[in-house]
C-alpha cells in the first residue's frame, strides 16, 4: 500500500530533481576564433538568385561570413556539451546546452573566441487579436469589413500597381513565422501552388520541411502579401515566389526562438531571398528599453547583417503602445529594418496598440505605416484580425511590386524609396513613420503637386495654423482627412508631435518663446508639407 505521504516525498523528489536539472544545464552561444581548413563553393552552396543578389550589390562570392562553421570545431565541442542545435555562418557561433562545469570546459578550447549565455527569449507574435468572426467567402463578409478588405491595399494604391499588371512576380519573399496551417490545402493560395510559387519550406524546429502545421499565423500573413479569394487580393504580390520558415516555436521552448530566427535568416540567404517578411519581436521579458539601439540584441545584429547580404528584411514595430512597454520591440529597433507601423481603418491613423518610437538612442522608427486590422485567410475562411503582424506582410507585398518596377534598384536604394514614397513625406512622426507607401511614386512618371491646404501664420509672438478657405471647402476632405504636425530640435530629435481634424479655420497655435532657435515646426496635409523655423 502506497501513502499519502510517500506520494508526496516522491513528488518533492522529482520537483527537486527537475529543478536541479533545469537549473545545471544552461544555453549558450559558442563563438569560434576562425574557419580555418573549411571549404567552400558558392556556387555549389548559394541558390543562382543568391548569387545574383551578391553581385548586383557588389558583395563578394567569398565573403568569410559565408563560409560554414569548422566541423572539427563543431564536434569537439558537441563531445563536451550535453547537446547541440544550430550554428550560424554569419557569427561564427554553435548554439549549446551545457552544466557549468561543461562549459567552463569548453572555454578552454584553444579556438574558442568567447562564450555567451542564451537568457529566456520572449519572441513573440505580433498579432494583437484574432476574432471568432469567419466567413467562407467575400459575399459574407459584413460591409464593414468587406470595405477593410478592400482599404487595406487601395490605402498604397493597389489599383496603380494592377492596372500596370504589376503583382510581385520575379521577387522571393521569405516569411520567417510560427506556422502555416492549411497555406497548403487553403483557396486563397491556390494559384501559389499551381504555379510552384512555394519554393522552399523548412521547419526549424523539427528540423524538417514540414511547416503547414501549428499555429495559422504565418498563414494570415501569406494572405496579405499573396492571398486572393473570390477574385480579391487580400495583398499585394500574388505573383511572388516564397520561402516558408518556420522559426517560432509556439510550444514554449524559451531559449531558442531568437537562434532559430538567426538559422531562417541564414536560410533565406541562402536560398535566394530578396525580402524577408517578419513578424515577430522581443520586449520587456527580454531587454530593457534602454538596450533598444539596434546593436544589442542578436535578432537585430541579424537583421543588420542580412541587409549587408542584400536583403530587404521588413518587420512588425510590435503591439505594446498601450501597454506599459510603449516602444518598438526588437529587431524592429535595427537601423536597416524597415519598421512598419499599424494604422485603423477609420481616420487611417495610429491604431491604439501599434508600438511607438523612436529607439533609446532616438532614431526613427517606425519607418512607414500600414492598415493593422485587416481581413486575412486561413484554411477555407477569411477573418478579421489585428496587429502590426499584418501591416508588415502588406508593406512585404507593397515592396515586391515596386522592385518589379526597377529590379537594379538595392535594397537600401529600395528602403529609402519606400520611405519617400509614403503618404507624409517629408514629414514624419514616431507613430507613423514616414506614412503610408503609395505605388504612384513607382509607377507614375509626373509626380503631383500638392495645392497649399494652409498657412503657417505668425501674430504677435505666436504661430497659428490656419486652414486655407478652399482647403475647407473641399468636399473631398472627409472624416479620414487630418493635419500632421511635430516639433523637431535642434539635434533632429521630435520633442512633440500631434494629429488634428482638419474642419476649423485655426487648428493649433505655439508661443515662439516656448523654443529655441533653430527648433522647427513641421506641418503636413494631404501631401502639402510646410516648416516653420523659430528664430
Amino acid at each position: 500500500m502506497i501513502s499519502v505521504r510517500m506520494v508526496k516525498n516522491t513528488l518533492f523528489l522529482f520537483i527537486l530533481l527537475f529543478s536541479f536539472s533545469a537549473k545545471a544545464q544552461s544555453k549558450y552561444w559558442v563563438f569560434f576564433t576562425d574557419k580555418n581548413g573549411v571549404e567552400f563553393n558558392p556556387y555549389t552552396f548559394f541558390d543562382k538568385k543568391a548569387i545574383d543578389r551578391r553581385i548586383k550589390n557588389n558583395i563578394s562570392l567569398f565573403d568569410s561570413t559565408d563560409f560554414p562553421v569548422n566541423e572539427t570545431y563543431i564536434y569537439k565541442v558537441s563531445q563536451i556539451a550535453d547537446s547541440v542545435s544550430h550554428s550560424t555562418r554569419w557569427f561564427n557561433a554553435l548554439a549549446v546546452y551545457a552544466s557549468d562545469e561543461q562549459i567552463n570546459k569548453i572555454r578552454t578550447l584553444s579556438f574558442v573566441k568567447d562564450v555567451k549565455e542564451m537568457f529566456r527569449n520572449d519572441l513573440s507574435l505580433c498579432a494583437n487579436t484574432s476574432s471568432n468572426f469567419s466567413a467562407y467567402d467575400t459575399q459574407e463578409l459584413t460591409a464593414t469589413d468587406f470595405q477593410i478588405l478592400k482599404n487595406q491595399t487601395s490605402v498604397m494604391q493597389s489599383d496603380k500597381f494592377e492596372k500596370d499588371s504589376i503583382d510581385g512576380k520575379g521577387i522571393r519573399i521569405a516569411i520567417l513565422d510560427a506556422g502555416f496551417f492549411s497555406a497548403d490545402y487553403s483557396p486563397a493560395f491556390s494559384h501559389l501552388r499551381t504555379n510552384d510559387q512555394i519554393i522552399k519550406t523548412y521547419n526549424f524546429i523539427k528540423n524538417n520541411e514540414e511547416v503547414y502545421g501549428w499555429e495559422s499565423h504565418g498563414t494570415e500573413v501569406l494572405s496579405c502579401i499573396a492571398g486572393i479569394m473570390d477574385g480579391y487580393r487580400i495583398g499585394l504580390a500574388p505573383g511572388a515566389e516564397f520561402l516558408l520558415g518556420l522559426t517560432e516555436d509556439a510550444t514554449g521552448e524559451f531559449f531558442s526562438d531568437e537562434e532559430n530566427w538567426l538559422a531562417g535568416l541564414e536560410w533565406a540567404d541562402k536560398n535566394g531571398a530578396d525580402i524577408v517578411s517578419s513578424s515577430l519581436g522581443h520586449g520587456g521579458w527580454r531587454y530593457f528599453f534602454k538596450e533598444m539601439t539596434g546593436k544589442i540584441s542578436l535578432v537585430s545584429s541579424s537583421a543588420n547583417m542580412a541587409a549587408r547580404k542584400g536583403m530587404l528584411v521588413i518587420t512588425a514595430a510590435g503591439n505594446e503602445g498601450d501597454s506599459k512597454w510603449k516602444y518598438v520591440l526588437t529587431p524592429a529597433d535595427a537601423d536597416s529594418a524597415l519598421t512598419v507601423g499599424g494604422i485603423n481603418d477609420g481616420a487611417q491613423i495610429h491604431i491604439i496598440f501599434s508600438s511607438f518610437g523612436p529607439t533609446a538612442d532616438k532614431r526613427m522608427k517606425p519607418n512607414v505605416c500600414a492598415y493593422g486590422e485587416v481581413i486575412g485567410a486561413s484554411e477555407y475562411k477569411l477573418k478579421y484580425t489585428t496587429g502590426t503582424s499584418f501591416a508588415t506582410p502588406l508593406v512585404a507585398g507593397f515592396a515586391a511590386c515596386a522592385w518589379q518596377t526597377d529590379t537594379s534598384l538595392t535594397n537600401m536604394q529600395l528602403f529609402k524609396k519606400i520611405e519617400e514614397s509614403s503618404s507624409l513625406f517629408p514629414y514624419y512622426d514616431y507613430a507613423h513613420g514616414f506614412g503610408v507607401p503609395q505605388a504612384s511614386f513607382f509607377t507614375d512618371s509626373i509626380k503631383l503637386v500638392a495645392d497649399t491646404a494652409f498657412d503657417l501664420v505668425l501674430e504677435n509672438g505666436i504661430v497659428k495654423i490656419m486652414m486655407r478657405d478652399q482647403t475647407l471647402n473641399d468636399k473631398s476632405c472627409d472624416k479620414k482627412t487630418v493635419l500632421y504636425c511635430h516639433i523637431e530640435n535642434n539635434n533632429g530629435v521630435l520633442d512633440d508631435y500631434w494629429v488634428y481634424s482638419a474642419e476649423k479655420k485655426s487648428i493649433a497655435q505655439f508661443y515662439v518663446t516656448d523654443y529655441k532657435k533653430g527648433m522647427k515646426l513641421r506641418v503636413h496635409y494631404k501631401g502639402y508639407t510646410a516648416v516653420y523655423e523659430f528664430e
